[in-house]
Parts: structure tokens; C-alpha cells; sequence
């Protein structure tokens, strides 16, 4: 909230132990009276009389607040920031007969007045400064405490209590200017501060704050606790039973190794329980935050006991009606603003029960019963408990999960639930399926030889096969939802490695009745060591004969699964590596290809490829396609227009600007207008995800030159693009694709000759009087051009050195180019054959500023 306006002069306050006179320097306030209709007076008399503080004899003061009354559940409230401490504004009343003097807030809520912290306010002034200039200082001043409308009754009615009926008569009408109802708008948002107040004190061990708070919450808004405040029950019988335990606002005990030691089993796990009451917040972290009850080192210990703890656990779930200290925070409250307001406490129950799924590893239980029980009273919760303990505790743990996955009466989510925690007895570390670096398996999971008839691999997919069967005749086999069961069951399987599993994989795929599953079984098979189906899909791809979608023609069918279908092959023969896959990519580049059509506009025409993530992008075919666009001449509709040094792109609808990529120092070089053409769409898109391809724009003059460099380039390197490794990505600034290409031209051990550069295996050659160099490849090379730039642009601003040194790194990193050929010319001196992100060209020696490693992350 903004500061209060410069002519609300504030006073230091004298305190003394009476309440002898306070001095004011304040200007006069506005005269008192003015007309405000009797049916308005009685209504803001009996907010007053219902709830708010009656401020008639009050002084307006402001006053620091802490610790859990910080932030205060006031109305009248201005924050300054977090470092400095935080204040609010309150009615100053003057203690009578020997009690101290207290400051109040707006329903009543109050402190002790700090004695010489307190500075009178003028509350009249700036009233008259909300409603006599309108904005002059925002409705909406309050708004961090209260709604513009709300705040504007509040000020209504102490404005009318105080004498000012003039100035309440502006307030009421503000107030009812969008809202029907501010009475009941403020009556709600003074409960939930009541709440809010009551529970931050709780969690505090204030425990006589929370106190005060529940009561006056239950005194004044009764009515609203029922449907907005369940919890606050709960909450103000906890805090009597502290009172009676003798526990009210302390801080407990900390039990030390040496007590504990002496405890035995049970001993141990009955004073851990009884003392889950104490679990609090802990420290807010690094953004304000709280964390997990999960994290307490309470919880810690008797989730150490393991399943020793589980009957009285289970014991507890049934009768512990206790809270603990911890809040609990619901959806998103955004990060660095200060720690988030609790909506509720967690009990001793969600403890026990988030306890009990933690060592028992699953959350269902009661696996034969239905997927969402009707009852979860603590009573039915605790009996499905103890039926799963009487029944499975008696079991090691992977028996009783496979007992539940070979159940067919089990429901599915048990099953698969099950399954997942059989999967997590061991580590699993899910690379890129098709391609496990060598030596990276790990050894077999002990479930693969512990269990014989059914096997755990048998035993998922009969699983399967009984879901699917049991969809099926509740006529729910959608499918979508079949596809996201299929995919999780496969990827059990992918991770269970069972490598016996893989010829009954294949035979799926080779039945599948559509292509997602068929993708879905080769990918297994091939991932267990069985790539018979991956290659035959392959194969079909290459030919043409397959059909992506049932019923639809593969060469001209806009229907989204067939360019989702075809989508899903790509990605799979892309990650596969096998070389059948890469003939089959390759095969759609030729635009007789019954998919070429599908592919080239999907490249060419849809958005989705400009995402990162896009699998039409995860192989070097893409630039194939792409370079034949670079021949299309056909326009699209988009225009380019030059505005200064900005480019405007329209399309008929909003026109997006964006700045030039260089710039125009010379005007001569741009043109003023260009219609898009489907070349200039290849060319950009290829600019993209390759790197070596000269910088293009369609509205440069020689945009027309530029397409023929980079169709030359790509025809020499044809199949000779190899995706680029992280550091060439982080490199060549292309970090914010998932893959991109470049040309792979490696170290010859011989000179090159002619014929290697027009077949793209070296960048130049020296008519065969070069000698080979030493020099170590890949390597970075730095020009002294670009060297001396970044140099320029660091020492003009210092602060970027010293204040983001990580993104210096890269912002103020000289642009580097990849070294994959060096020579020894006849003049002895070194040339080398660079790949930058927009060209590849021979570099002299005399152009070079430095060589640097080319360093494996």
C-alpha cells in the first residue's frame, strides 16, 4: 500500500503511564456536520454496532508491528517494506483505572501501545484527499488489505461515527459504486483477516493472540464459519486443550539421542506420535515460502522407524483429533512477496496418513475395494488400513506388490500403482530409450529373477491386457485414455528391462491394429534388444505402403492423425539411430514420396515446427525438405514492412513488430515492402536449426542471392549434417532449441583437394600445397573483429561485468566459430577451415585473436 499524503502530518505520541494530554501539530480538521440520510446513518451506526471499531473517541495513530502480527489483519493498514518492518495504522484509546493504553484495528482487533513508537495521524485529511480529487491518490490504496469498495464503507462509517457526514455521504457512494452488497463484501473480508490472523498466531505459538482471534472470529462472524472457515473449530478447541495440557504457547522440549535411547520399540514410536503436535513451519526459505511438514525432523524419525510404526499409525488415523504448527498452503501465492498466508493447519492426521503412505510406498489401500471410496471418516480410513496390514503386512515388500499386480480383482490404478513401486526398488534412469551409452545399464533389478510363473514383465502385461479388457466393457476405452494406459504400461516395461519381454513385444507391434500402437511395441522391443519391428515400420516408411491413419490417403490428407500419426514415426525412426531409420527420413525428401506432401507442408506451413520441442525438427532430413522450399517462390499473404529500425510482419490481423536483425547503416541495402514468399519461410526456418547457413532476411536486397548460397551449401553437404552437441549449442546461441544442426565435416589426415570441398569434407583447400597441422580439432576460434567488439561493449558498461557475470558469459562472450580443418599454406602460415553460425569459410592466421579448446561437458 502507498504512503498517506504529505499534508498527514504525523506527531510523535508522549505515552506515560496516564493518559495525560497528547500534542498535536496537525492542522485543523475539516468542519464536522453535513447531511446524510437517516437510513444511511442507521445503517453505517449498526456496522459499528455489528462488527467494526467505533473510532469516535479515538486517536488515529500509526504503530510498527512484528512477528505474527506481521503482516496485522487490520483494514487500516500502510506496509513499508519487508527490511524495514512493518506498520499499521490503528484508533490509539487511552487506558483507564490502571490498564495500558491499546491500539485498535477495524473489528476490534488490538495491541498494546508500544510506548514511543506511535505517531498520530490525520485520518480526516487524508479522507478528504481520497474523495475530494478523484485519483488523486487511487481507490485502490488499501487494496493490499482490502477491496476498494469494502474500504470505502469502512471509511463511511467511521467517518459518520466521528462527525464528518459530509465527507461519509462521498465514502457511501464510492462504496456502492460496484458493489451491491459492501456490507456483506466487508463482513467476509474481515473474517477471512480474523482467520488468517488466528492461524499465522497458531503456527507462531501465540497462542493467546490465536486466541483472541478465534473468539473475536466466533463472536462476529459465526455465520460465515460454517462455509468458508471449517477448520477454526478445530482450531479453537486445540488451542483449549493446550490450555488445559499445560502446553498453551510454549515451546516444547527437544528430546536428545541419549532419552531416546533408552525408549524401546514401542515406546519410541508412542512419543514420536504424541509429540507430531509440535511439527512446525520451520524457517521461510529463500522465496518467502514454508516448507513441508515432510521435512521436520519429527517426521523424519518416525518415518525412520518404517513399518514398526504402522499399527499405532494406523491407530492414530482413527483417533488423533490434534493439530500441529505447520500451515498449509494451497495453489500458487507467487514467490517474493513475503511468506504466504496459511488457509489451513495441518493435523496430526495428514501427518500420520502422508507418514503411513511414505513407508508402506502406496496410497491405495484397499486395492480389491473401488478406486474412490464413499467414506473416508478417519474410522472407514483406519479399518481399510488395518485390512491392508492384516492382509499384506505379513508379505516382503515385493511380494506384497506383486501379490496386488497378479490380482485380477485388484482395480487398475492399484495395479499400476503397485507396479511403479516394484519399478522403484531399483533406480531407474530413463535416458533417450534408443540409445543407452555403453556401460550405462545398470545391473538387473532384483524383481527380474526374484519371481518365476508369472514373471514381474508377464505380469504387466496381463495387467494390461485386464484393463484394457475391462474398458472395453464399460464401454470407456476412448482413445486418448487408452493411449496414455498403453504408454505407461510400455514404459514399465522399458524400464523393468527384462529382455525376455521383447519378443512378445514385437508380436504386438507387428499385430497392432493402429500405428500408435505399433510405434509404442517397436519402441519397446527395440529398447529390449529386439528391433525386427522398428526396422520393418522403417522399411514400410521408406516404401510407402503403410497407412498412418486408417482410412485416409497418406499423399494429400490434411487429417490431423495422419499428421499426428506420421508425427510419432518421425520422432521414433529419428531417435532410433538405426541406419534403416535414416533411409527411411531420407526417403520423404523425394517428392514422389506418397508422405512428401504431408512432411514439406507441416515443415513449410505450421507453427508448432517453431517450438523447441517439435520432433519434424529431430533429424537432418528437416533441411532436406526445407532447401527444397528454398526454390518455392509462391507468396503466403504475410507482408514485411521497414519502420525505422524495426520490422513490421503482417498477416491481415495484429501486426507483430520485433527490431531489424543488423543494423541498417546502409538504408540502400533494405527494402521498404516485401511480400512473404515460401522461400523466405525455408529460409528463415533453416536459419534456425543450422548453423553454418548465411544470415537471411526477406527484406535485404540480396535476399534473392542469399537463397542461392544457402541451397549450394546444403547441396554440398546434402546427408552431411550431424546434430550438435550442448556445448556447440550454448556456443552458437542456440540454446533454446532442443537439437540443431551442423555440417559434419571432419579432420582429414591429408591435405584436401577440390573434390572434398565440393563434397563437403573440408571448407578449402590450398591447390594441394598445404600441409596437414598438428593442431589439435575441434577447436573455437575467435576473429580479432569480433574480439574487439565484445571489448568495446564491456568496457562501456562496467556494471554488466561486475553485477551479471553469468550472463556475461554469454552476452559479452565473443562470437565464436567451430575449427574442422587446419593447414600449413606454402608461406608457412596456418589457415583454417571454420564453421561460424552464419558461414563457413577459410580463416588467415592474421585474422585470428585467439584458438581456444574444445572443451566436453
Amino acid at each position: 500500500m502507498g504512503s498517506l499524503p504529505v499534508y498527514a502530518l504525523p506527531i510523535l505520541l508522549t505515552l506515560g503511564s496516564g493518559p495525560g494530554p497528547v500534542r498535536s501539530t496537525v492542522p485543523a480538521p475539516p468542519v464536522k456536520g453535513g447531511i446524510l440520510d437517516e437510513e444511511d446513518a442507521g445503517f453505517l451506526d449498526a456496522l459499528v454496532q455489528d462488527f467494526l471499531f467505533d473510532p469516535k473517541d479515538a486517536i488515529p495513530v500509526r504503530v510498527p508491528v512484528s512477528g505474527s502480527r506481521a503482516p496485522s489483519p487490520n483494514l487500516f493498514l500502510h506496509r513499508s517494506d519487508r527490511e524495514r518492518g512493518e506498520t499499521a495504522e490503528g484508533w490509539f484509546v487511552r487506558g483507564v483505572k490502571g490498564q495500558p493504553a491499546r491500539v485498535y484495528f477495524a473489528d476490534g482487533d488490538w495491541i498494546p501501545a508500544p510506548p514511543g513508537q506511535i505517531k498520530q495521524i490525520d485520518f480526516e485529511a487524508y479522507c478528504i484527499g481520497r474523495y475530494s480529487r478523484e485519483g488523486a491518490h487511487g481507490r485502490d490504496l488499501f487494496a493490499d488489505n482490502l477491496g476498494a469498495a469494502e474500504c470505502d464503507l469502512m471509511l463511511a462509517a467511521w467517518l459518520h461515527r466521528r462527525g464528518y457526514d459530509l465527507l461519509a455521504t462521498k465514502a457511501l457512494a464510492a462504496a456502492r459504486e460496484g458493489e451491491k452488497n459492501p456490507r456483506e463484501a466487508l463482513r467476509v473480508a474481515l473474517a477471512k483477516r480474523a482467520n488468517q490472523a488466528m492461524l499465522r498466531a497458531f503456527c507462531a505459538r501465540a497462542d493467546a493472540e490465536a486466541l483472541a482471534h478465534a473468539e473475536r472470529l466466533f463472536r462476529l462472524y459465526a455465520d460465515l464459519i460454517v462455509e468458508r472457515y471449517p477448520q477454526a473449530e478445530a482450531v479453537l478447541g486445540d488451542l483449549k486443550r493446550r490450555q488445559a495440557a499445560g502446553t498453551f504457547g510454549k515451546v516444547p522440549p527437544k528430546e536428545g539421542p541419549r532419552e531416546r535411547a533408552s525408549w524401546d520399540t514401542r515406546q519410541t514410536v508412542g512419543r514420536l506420535i504424541s509429540a507430531l503436535e509440535e511439527i512446525d513451519r520451520g524457517p521461510e526459505d529463500v522465496l518467502g515460502g514454508w516448507p513441508s511438514f515432510t521435512d521436520h525432523a519429527l517426521y523424519q524419525a518416525v518415518a525412520e522407524l518404517g513399518e514398526s510404526a504402522v499399527p499405532e499409525l494406523i491407530d492414530a488415523v482413527e483417533r488423533d483429533e490434534r493439530l500441529t504448527r505447520c500451515p498449509e498452503i494451497r495453489g500458487s501465492q507467487g514467490c517474493c512477496l513475503g511468506p504466504p498466508e496459511p488457509e489451513r493447519v495441518a493435523s496430526v492426521r495428514d501427518v500420520v496418513l502422508r507418514l503411513l503412505q511414505d513407508i508402506l510406498r502406496v496410497r491405495h489401500w484397499d486395492p480389491v475395494g473401488p478406486e474412490g471410496p464413499d467414506d473416508d471418516s478417519p474410522r472407514a480410513t483406519a479399518a481399510r488400513l488395518r485390512h491392508y496390514w492384516s492382509t499384506y503386512g505379513r508379505l516382503p515388500f515385493d511380494d506384497r506388490m506383486m501379490a496386488i499386480l497378479t490380482n485380477p480383482g485388484a482395480h487398475a490404478s492399484a495395479r499400476r500403482e503397485a507396479t511403479e513401486a516394484l519399478l522403484a526398488t531399483h533406480e531407474v534412469r530413463r535416458p533417450s530409450w534408443s540409445r543407452w551409452p555403453s556401460g550405462d545399464r545398470r545391473e538387473p533389478p532384483r524383481v527380474l529373477t526374484r519371481f518365476k510363473a508369472p514373471t514381474v514383465a508377464e505380469a504387466i502385461l496381463t495387467a494390461m491386457d485386464q484393463e484394457r479388457a475391462q474398458m472395453a466393457r464399460e464401454n470407456n476405452e476412448g482413445g486418448q485414455r487408452w493411449d496414455r494406459v498403453e504408454d505407461d504400461y510400455v514404459d514399465y516395461l522399458i524400464d523393468l528391462g527384462d529382455g525376455r519381454a521383447g519378443p512378445e513385444l514385437a508380436r504386438r507391434a507387428g499385430v497392432a491394429s493402429n500405428v500408435r500402437s505399433r510405434i509404442r511395441f517397436a519402441r519397446a522391443a527395440h529398447a529390449l534388444g529386439v528391433s525386427g519391428p522398428l526396422v520393418r515400420l522403417a522399411r514400410d516408411t521408406a516404401a510407402g505402403p503403410a497407412r498412418l491413419a486408417p482410412g485416409s490417403a497418406p499423399d494429400e490428407s490434411s487429417d490431423e492423425a495422419t499428421i499426428v500419426a506420421l508425427r510419432d514415426v518421425v520422432e521414433l525412426l529419428a531417435d532410433s539411430g538405426l541406419p534403416d531409420a535414416d533411409e527411411a527420413l531420407y526417403a520423404l525428401v523425394d517428392p514422389a514420396h506418397p508422405y512428401y506432401r504431408i512432411v514439406s507442408r507441416v515443415l513449410l506451413v505450421d507453427p508448432s515446427v517453431l517450438r523447441s520441442i517439435s520432433p519434424w525438427k529431430s533429424h537432418p532430413f528437416c533441411l532436406a525438405i526445407l532447401g527444397r522450399g528454398l526454390k518455392d517462390r509462391g507468396t503466403t499473404g504475410v507482408h514485411y514492412y521497414l519502420r525505422g529500425n524495426e520490422v513490421e510482419e503482417s498477416n491481415g490481423t495484429k501486426p507483430r513488430r520485433e527490431s531489424v536483425p543488423a543494423d541498417p547503416d546502409d538504408r540502400d541495402t533494405w527494402l521498404e515492402h516485401v511480400e512473404q514468399r515460401v522461400a523466405d519461410v525455408a529460409a528463415e526456418r533453416l536459419s534456425m536449426i543450422a548453423v553454418g547457413l548465411p544470415a537471411y532476411h526477406p527484406l535485404r536486397r540480396d535476399a534473392d542471392r542469399v537463397l542461392t548460397e544457402t541451397k549450394a551449401i546444403l547441396d554440398r553437404h546434402a546427408r552431411g549434417f550431424r546434430p550438435m552437441t550442448p556445448i556447440e549449442m550454448e556456443r552458437f546461441d542456440s540454446r533454446f532449441e532442443r537439437i540443431g544442426f551442423i555440417p559434419d565435416i571432419r579432420p582429414l589426415a591429408r591435405p584436401a583437394t577440390p573434390d572434398d570441398v565440393r563434397n563437403g569434407r573440408a571448407v578449402f583447400h590450398l591447390d594441394g600445397k598445404g600441409k596437414v597441422s598438428s593442431t589439435t580439432l575441434p577447436a573455437w576460434l575467435v576473429l580479432k573483429a569480433d574480439a574487439e567488439k565484445v571489448t568495446a561493449v564491456v568496457e562501456s558498461d562496467p556494471w554488466e561485468v561486475t553485477m551479471a557475470r553469468a550472463v556475461l558469459r554469454r552476452s559479452a562472450q565473443a562470437p565464436a566459430g567451430l575449427v574442422v580443418q587446419v593447414e600449413v599454406g606454402p608461406d608457412g602460415k596456418l589457415v583454417y577451415g571454420v564453421i561460424f553460425r552464419n558461414g563457413i569459410r577459410a580463416v588467415r592466421a592474421d585474422e585470428v585473436d585467439r584458438i581456444e579448446p574444445y572443451e566436453k561437458k
